[in-house]
């Protein structure tokens, strides 16, 4: 790969994700970000396949603590 190549990666991904309005989006997109998931890997994730979510210890944030997928 051409390493010349600007990273594709967002600036502030964190902004994005607050600003999809669908709750069913935000959640597929924060567990990609968080997860490193794929769309093909979460494309079938319901909000309610989520077991919730877990204070990070080190970030000091909410984040999702995982799912289960059928």
């Amino acid at each position: 790969m051409d390493r010349s190549v600007e990273s594709r990666a967002y600036e502030n991904p964190n902004s994005l994700i607050s600003s999809i309005s669908k709750d069913s989006y935000r959640t597929i997109a924060s567990v990609q970000y968080e997860g490193g998931a794929r769309i093909n890997e979460v494309w079938k994730i319901e909000t309610n396949d989520l077991k919730g979510m877990k204070l990070d210890p080190y970030s000091k944030e909410f984040n999702l603590t995982s799912w289960i997928i059928d």
